[in-house]
């Protein structure tokens, strides 16, 4: 019975610490070698914050460009849509986050709409919650080629 007294202050330290250690905070100051990455913006809600559902609204910037605006922000832009044959079109597409930085952008073909049923072709760039290029990816009609 003492022995479980003596343990649960332990695994509880335990779990705490693990908690901290995962949730994508630093207890290194800026500046003095901290490698963690900048925290992301939270993730798109598409049900609305209050729970509404989602309204996904077009805006026509020019002849080339389409924004789709989810919640009074930018969530995707369609640039340059070109029939390819066979009731597909292929785009070009740039992804955002929350806050308005780029999350993913290159070419998809898609259908019916780019959200519905697109796939990424050519390459495709994505980006750090800091802005910076992470990786680039090479796909081809929706498979990867590297």
């Amino acid at each position: 019975m003492k022995l479980k007294h003596y343990l649960l202050p332990v695994i509880t330290m335990g779990i705490l610490s693990c908690n901290q250690a995962g949730n994508g905070t630093s207890q290194t100051p800026a500046g003095e070698g901290s490698t963690a990455a900048a925290p992301c913006p939270e993730p798109w809600n598409l049900n609305g914050p209050t729970g509404e559902p989602r309204s996904l609204i077009s805006k026509v910037i020019n002849d080339s460009v389409t924004q789709q605006l989810l919640f009074d922000k930018v969530y995707f832009e369609m640039i340059s849509p070109v029939d390819i044959g066979n009731g597909q079109t292929r785009c070009y597409l740039k992804f955002y986050r929350t806050d308005g930085s780029l999350q993913e952008e290159g070419f998809g073909i898609y259908t019916e709409h780019p959200i519905v049923d697109y796939v990424q072709d050519g390459t495709w760039k994505f980006y750090d919650c800091k802005g910076l290029l992470e990786k680039t990816v090479v796909f081809e009609n929706g498979k990867r080629k590297n």
